[in-house]
């Protein structure tokens, strides 16, 4: 499973329920209240932004891994996850193994209340993102986008609009355009597309001719098939994938900065 820069690979897993890993956090109403201890550890922070054109402040979640209070120095990558239809983000905080892998590799992950589909959705989750970088040490060069479903849609539109914003992107189970064609814009974004093989709560024809596209254009991507299953991915263990392919993909690009500085 290299991932080499313009190299398509393409994976099918064997079908593998993994146990549901819990991670309990009371979440309270309000602006930037911690769910857990003020003191060392991994903690989810409630946030909220006041969003004039509705009137309302919907809330956010941020969480932070045990590290992150230990090294004032350092930056952390960030990891920005987008909700389906009728989501929330403690839909996206208690997705599969996701906290405690971001523990693990050492991520910081928020997740707006939002799709990121439509304008105001657009506009809502960028500011999210900048209140994180705001309040929290994010390394701006590593700012990564994960889409569930609609949330995948929203991962397009949000990607197209700003291509250099950000360092990879992760679709899953994406809702997708038909043409393929603004896959130009992002040529150089390195993307990890998951889907189920028997989905049909999205189109499966516009996905594949998303990754037919990467794959003609060069990209760096990868395609992860998930045998056997349909639109709902969140018992099967595949995030694992994600973060080493994000991680594979910062340092590929950090060593091409680098050759390019000599």
């Amino acid at each position: 499973m290299s991932c080499r820069h313009s190299a398509f690979s393409s994976l099918r897993l064997r079908r593998h329920v993994a146990p549901v890993v819990a991670m309990l956090f009371w979440l309270p109403p309000g602006a930037a209240q911690s769910s857990g201890s003020a003191g060392p550890g991994p903690r989810v922070e409630a946030r909220t932004l006041y969003v004039a054109a509705t009137g309302q402040s919907p809330r956010h979640l941020v969480f932070t891994p045990t590290a992150y209070s230990a090294d004032e120095d350092r930056r952390w990558p960030l990891i920005v996850g987008l909700h389906g239809t009728a989501g929330n983000p403690e839909q996206i905080m208690g997705f599969q193994r996701l906290l405690e892998l971001a523990e693990r590799y050492g991520y910081l992950v928020v997740s707006p209340h939002s799709s990121g589909v439509g304008e105001l959705h657009r506009r809502y989750v960028r500011r999210v993102i900048a209140d994180t970088e705001e309040h929290y040490r994010v390394d701006p060069g590593r700012v990564f986008l994960l889409g569930i479903s609609r949330g995948g849609r929203g991962l397009w539109d949000l990607a197209i609009e700003d291509p250099d914003r950000w360092a990879g992107l992760a679709p899953i189970s994406p809702v997708t355009p038909s043409d393929p064609k603004p896959l130009e814009r992002l040529r150089h974004l390195p993307m990890i597309v998951v889907l189920g093989d028997r989905d049909k709560a999205i189109s499966q024809s516009a996905v594949r001719r998303w990754v037919k596209r990467m794959a003609d254009l060069d990209m760096r991507h990868r395609f992860v098939e998930l045998p056997g299953l349909g639109h709902d991915l969140s018992r099967v263990n595949f995030l694992p994938l994600v973060f080493d392919f994000f991680e594979r993909s910062a340092q590929l690009s950090s060593e091409r900065k680098g050759r390019g500085a000599h």
